[in-house]
């Protein structure tokens, strides 16, 4: 099992495995991307871990963009929880800068979102907490 890490400001604290939040004010998730060919897998790992109601997607890209956050939209959400989930910039697959990479999400974050990520493939909309999967185009 590949291994989330999460930190502050870019310094590791723990392994995903603890489960243990890791921001200075413990009210918020910071969840990095640590293989980007498993991108995936990872984030649904650590939003079933937090409870959170986030779907995955994935869309087919460039090879430097595999592993990368391409979106993150809220689902029914208010407006005043709309910018609840902010990306963390970071390299790309490739070396070069400027690719969302991790996200931090508040720690008791309760509405429906989807982030969808680049992969090397099409694949399938991973739904784990609504149990809906759809083809993507």
């Amino acid at each position: 099992m590949a291994a989330v890490t999460f930190g502050i400001a870019a310094v590791p604290l723990a392994l995903f495995a603890s489960l243990t939040t890791a921001s200075a004010s413990g009210t918020n998730v910071t969840i990095v991307i640590s293989k980007p060919s498993d991108a995936a897998r990872q984030l649904e790992s650590a939003f079933a871990a937090h409870h959170f109601k986030i779907a995955v997607a994935e869309r087919p890209v460039s090879t430097d963009l595999v592993g990368s956050i391409l979106s993150v939209s809220t689902v029914g959400a208010p407006s005043d929880n709309a910018g609840a989930i902010s990306e963390i910039l970071g390299q790309c697959n490739g070396g070069r800068s400027g690719c969302d990479v991790g996200l931090v999400i508040p720690q008791h974050y309760s509405q429906n979102a989807r982030v969808t990520l680049g992969t090397a493939t099409s694949k399938v909309v991973h739904q784990p907490h609504l149990a809906i999967e759809r083809r993507m185009p």
